[in-house]
């Protein structure tokens, strides 16, 4: 039971390594990383260099205020991202995007 949860966590929170290409070459386990939430509309874009992950900010971010990124393809279809997001992270697209137009695409 203990081996399921631990595998599942793992899951849902390790990170697909992509080259500079933004094509995959690996996963990756990053705990750190796997402390920022999604959003629909995020403020931060997540690159890789090499093995280390890197958090850049895509839009003024005030103090305090949480960073987060997109699990999925942005330039996605609107139902192609909600069923990534309910397959693979078990929720589903954000209400405030939904809210301000950024789930509508």
């Amino acid at each position: 039971r203990d081996v399921a949860r631990l595998l599942s966590r793992f899951s849902s929170n390790n990170h697909t390594v992509c080259d500079e290409e933004l094509k995959p070459i690996g996963i990756g386990c990053y705990p750190a990383a796997a402390m920022i939430n999604h959003s629909c509309v995020p403020n931060c874009a997540q690159t890789f260099v090499g093995k280390r992950a890197v958090f850049r900010c895509i839009r003024d971010v005030a103090v305090g205020e949480e960073l987060t990124i997109s699990y999925v393809e942005l330039a996605a279809p609107r139902a192609e991202r909600r069923a990534g997001l309910l397959a693979h992270y078990h929720f589903d697209i954000d209400a405030e995007a939904d809210a301000i137009g950024g789930g509508l695409v």
